[in-house]
């Protein structure tokens, strides 16, 4: 249901802006961040959550391309700060989305 929440809200916010119809058929692009939460640990490819988004986006009609996905089980915000550091990237993404924050939790982290 969230996923359904979060997919309304992104679709709609898209909606929202002002675009030629080349900008909506220009391929858009998806950069992932996070942790266990966005790599899917312990489910298929198919279920992760950047590849479900990408989907239904592809669904109402959003040309998307496949994430970038720069998330690793266990990462707190500082790790996933490096990690994007460590990545390198040199491009302006389309969306972006941010899934992290429990093992800041469980660690003590603030």
């Amino acid at each position: 249901m969230r996923l359904l929440a979060l997919i309304l809200f992104i679709v709609t916010f898209w909606g929202c802006k002002s675009e030629t119809k080349n900008d909506k058929m220009k391929v858009k692009t998806y950069l992932a961040l996070g942790d266990s939460y966005t790599i899917g640990e312990s489910v298929s490819e198919q279920e992760r959550f950047p590849v479900q988004l990408e989907a239904a986006l592809k669904d109402c009609g959003i040309v998307i391309e496949s994430p970038k996905i720069v998330a690793t089980t266990g990462w707190t915000t500082d790790e996933l700060v490096n990690g994007i550091a460590q990545a390198n990237i040199s491009v302006t993404y389309d969306l972006v989305t941010l899934l992290i924050g429990v093992n800041n939790q469980y660690r003590g982290c603030s």
